[in-house]
């Protein structure tokens, strides 16, 4: 039987901020980010890895900038053990930091690059090698959940097989340290760039300690029916309820978290005159449309642009249909978390030391807005 989706239910659920996506200039500290949670009424973060590793270099200028996040996708680099043993010896302080502000850390933000490789290749044995990493970095600031994306490297052609088989050892070895594993898919990858091949994986590992992570713009942005940036085509009417359907047919105990946040349609697409073009090019050749459509156009939902600021057109305002997709996957009987983990690099680059808190304080509005849509009536 489909809950009933009520106000109550609503305004009982845990939902938080990614912390990431509350500013991405050097101002933007983690103090920052946390008082701005704190402010917001924000209990929960979804924490960033890239950020915590800024943060315990700042503390310590003899860490060497070996950048562990991408580790597994080529040879670590020298001193890469001595970055993680300063990751786990600085644990205490971000969890105290957090505590500080009333708020409690409960994911890592985002592992990649550890499933998907040749089995027996060098590269699977790095990817293997990080991911332990990352999950005894998990344990020491007392995280429950650690996200995990889907291999974007086009050299990742292991088997399907080889697929599962990381995937269920990286769950053998969250159990162990008693990490779960939220799997996610990346609209930009070459494979599995649909949550639904994720759910398949998910499916086929079986194991208690491997989930999903739902991200609402890779709905929105999945290569076989969501919107595709270079043509604005997709995520047509039909496929759109086909797509609710599927997420309500997943057991609402094997989604571990949810992510929100809106997706501007691609009009006009990009590199046809979208307001993103000068910044897909200053990336470089190659760089992916999907990922930059993913950095500058993932809107607050019912916000839009510029936490509303931009906001000229319903285009604007974003054109994912969020409010319909999180309701279908709280139908499953999913009871969260939810974190908003919305990207606009335009404005998340400002130096303006207010950005979190303007940041913060949208996405409070959003849910409000979000619930009101969402309610049976």
């Amino acid at each position: 039987m489909t809950p009933a989706i009520t106000a109550q239910h609503l305004a009982s659920l845990p939902v938080g901020n990614c912390i990431q996506c509350l500013g991405s200039h050097a101002n933007h500290t983690l103090e920052l980010k946390f008082a701005a949670l704190q402010r917001a009424g924000y209990t929960i973060t979804e924490f960033s890895f890239a950020e915590y590793y800024r943060w315990v270099r700042a503390r310590d200028h003899s860490v060497p900038d070996t950048d562990p996040e991408s580790f597994g996708n080529a040879e670590p680099s020298a001193g890469d053990e001595t970055a993680w043993e300063a990751l786990w010896r600085y644990a205490p302080e971000a969890r105290a930091l957090a505590a500080k502000h009333g708020v409690k850390m409960i994911s890592l933000q985002c592992l990649g690059q550890v499933c998907g490789w040749p089995a027996g290749s060098r590269r699977a044995e790095l990817g293997r090698r990080k991911a332990e990493n990352w999950l005894l970095t998990c344990k020491h600031l007392g995280l429950e959940i650690c996200q995990v994306g889907v291999n974007d490297q086009y050299d990742a052609v292991g088997t399907r097989e080889s697929t599962v088989e990381d995937m269920r050892w990286l769950a053998q070895r969250g159990e162990h340290h008693g990490v779960k594993i939220a799997f996610e898919s990346w609209n930009f990858a070459p494979r599995n760039n649909e949550w639904e091949a994720t759910w398949e994986i998910v499916q086929a590992v079986d194991h208690p300690y491997l989930g999903l992570c739902i991200d609402t713009a890779q709905c929105a942005l999945a290569p076989a029916y969501g919107y595709d940036p270079t043509s604005g085509n997709g995520y047509t009417e039909t496929a759109f309820q086909a797509l609710l359907s599927r997420l309500r047919s997943v057991p609402g105990d094997k989604i571990f978290f949810v992510e929100i946040s809106d997706v501007l349609k691609p009009s006009p697409p990009l590199l046809l005159g979208s307001a993103f073009d000068e910044w897909h090019k200053a990336q470089g050749p190659g760089y992916r449309t999907g990922f930059t459509w993913c950095r500058c156009a993932r809107v607050i939902p019912h916000i839009g642009r510029g936490t509303g600021k931009l906001v000229k057109t319903k285009e604007d305002e974003g054109a994912g249909r969020v409010a319909e997709v999180v309701k279908a996957i709280l139908q499953t009987g999913f009871t969260g978390p939810l974190f908003f983990e919305c990207f606009e690099v335009s404005e998340q680059e400002k130096p303006d030391e207010s950005i979190p808190d303007e940041l913060a304080q949208a996405s409070v509005l959003s849910w409000k807005r979000l619930s009101e849509a969402m309610v049976d009536k």
